[in-house]
């Protein structure tokens, strides 16, 4: 059970980084894509589904971090950082797993760069 809650947990976590990312890079409400953010901050060895991710997408709405219009059977498609939702991506309090690091470099370094952006 404790393996399952830190997937879901490292999965809306990606989820919330992945959305940053793109935010701070111009787009806004693009669509979620469970292999780009599974190969950008992609926490476990097993790749991320798209049902993990509608899931994680979900869950960040009912807590008012992503807004966005809801799909029966697809969650949130399109979701919208919140003011809340920036404000935790920014603070960077998030950590992928339990302290592990994103996969790549460049992630790490698109991450630090959109980090810079929105603190300006």
């Amino acid at each position: 059970m404790a393996a399952a809650t830190d997937r879901q947990r490292a999965v809306r976590d990606a989820v919330l980084r992945w959305l940053f990312v793109k935010s701070a890079e111009g787009h806004r409400g693009t669509f979620l894509d469970s292999d780009a953010i599974g190969t950008a901050f992609g926490c476990s060895l097993a790749p991320l589904t798209q049902d993990e991710v509608a899931e994680a997408s979900d869950r960040l709405f009912r807590s008012g971090h992503v807004t966005g219009v809801p799909v029966m059977g697809l969650s949130i498609p399109r979701p919208i950082l919140t003011v809340a939702g920036r404000r935790v991506a920014k603070a960077a309090h998030i950590a992928c797993g339990r302290g592990r690091k994103p996969r790549s470099v460049e992630t790490d370094d698109r991450l630090t760069a959109a980090y810079a952006r929105a603190r300006q």
